[in-house]
């Protein structure tokens, strides 16, 4: 099966669907729905969470922050769905293009468009950092990732993070 942004999207608006999910986005209630079985990883390992296919088990790493841990276990949620959708076999080394749809499913999940649309119209434009911090906190997502949504979608302007100078 082919998967793409798209598909992703209908995917994660089903899931939000069916099992009547509401701010912040339950991920423990989708692994249940999915016969998924969570992990805690006690490690200090730069490895924020692993996916084991075949036993449905997802690994987490304690030693990152709350909302890393979030978008990491939407992240594996993501390889467990788009693996069994594409018949993908696991290796070690998981292709660019399996992290980078995993990164979307994790994004859409957690922060679906319309949602996010909807909930900045309420606050008003979220260009100020207050109100792209309300809106990760109404997500329980990090900053930094709202902020990043919020530009995807168009939904703020993108600031210049450093000047150029010519010589």
């Amino acid at each position: 099966m082919f998967v793409d942004e798209y598909t992703i999207r209908r995917w994660t608006q089903s899931a939000w669907s069916h099992l009547g999910l509401e701010l912040p986005c339950d991920l423990h209630c989708v692994c249940d729905h999915l016969g998924l079985n969570i992990e805690s990883i006690e490690s200090c390992v730069q490895v924020p969470g692993y996916y084991v296919p075949g036993v449905s088990v997802i690994g987490l790493n304690n030693y990152i922050t709350q909302s890393r841990l979030r978008f990491t276990l939407a992240h594996e949620i993501g390889h467990h769905i788009i693996g069994q959708a594409t018949g993908h076999k696991y290796t070690v080394d998981v292709p660019r293009w399996m992290e980078r749809l995993c990164d979307r499913f994790a994004t859409e999940l957690l922060m679906p468009a319309d949602l996010v649309r909807e909930q900045a119209s309420d606050l008003g434009h979220p260009d100020r950092h207050d109100k792209t911090g309300t809106l990760a906190a109404r997500f329980d997502v990090s900053i930094s990732a709202m902020r990043y949504r919020l530009r995807e979608l168009g939904l703020t302007s993108k600031t210049k993070t450093s000047a150029i100078i010519h010589y």
